[in-house]
């Protein structure tokens, strides 16, 4: 049987974790509303940017030179961009993106086609070069 100082010593633990939690999740809620504003700030930028990728695509419909948008009867090799994050602050986003990848690679692989990966983030340069399936890796500047 604990002593009645056990006791008080076990209650005034769990008041301080309580303050902890409660702390860390003032912490947590300013972080998302300053996200969401910057979210918010973007999207004028995202939908320009659809706009534009929508006319280019329109216009390259009557280029038949343009070779990304030639449709082609048999592919060989299959390009993969793998898009992460730098820092693994974001649950298992990075682990699903590069797992996604490699399983995409399996399927293309028993297609009988060759896959080549691209990889935007550290944690995805990382990754592929660990596992030496990087051709082509790409890191933001600093």
């Amino acid at each position: 049987m604990a002593s009645q100082k056990d006791v008080k010593n076990r209650i005034a633990s769990i008041k301080n974790i309580n303050k902890i939690t409660r702390a860390m999740e003032m912490v947590a809620a300013a972080r998302l509303r300053r996200a969401e504003q910057r979210i918010e700030q973007m999207r004028p930028y995202a939908q320009a940017m659809r706009k534009l990728t929508r006319r280019a695509a329109e216009q390259a419909g009557g280029i038949p030179r343009v070779p990304v948008m030639v449709e082609r009867e048999q592919e060989k090799r299959v390009g993969i961009v793998l898009i992460t994050g730098d820092r693994g602050l974001a649950g298992a986003f990075n682990t699903n993106i590069i797992r996604d990848g490699m399983r995409l690679k399996g399927e293309l692989r028993e297609q009988g086609k060759d896959a080549v990966f691209s990889a935007v983030g550290r944690k995805g340069v990382g990754a592929l070069t660990f596992r030496k399936d990087g051709n082509e890796l790409l890191t933001p500047p600093r």
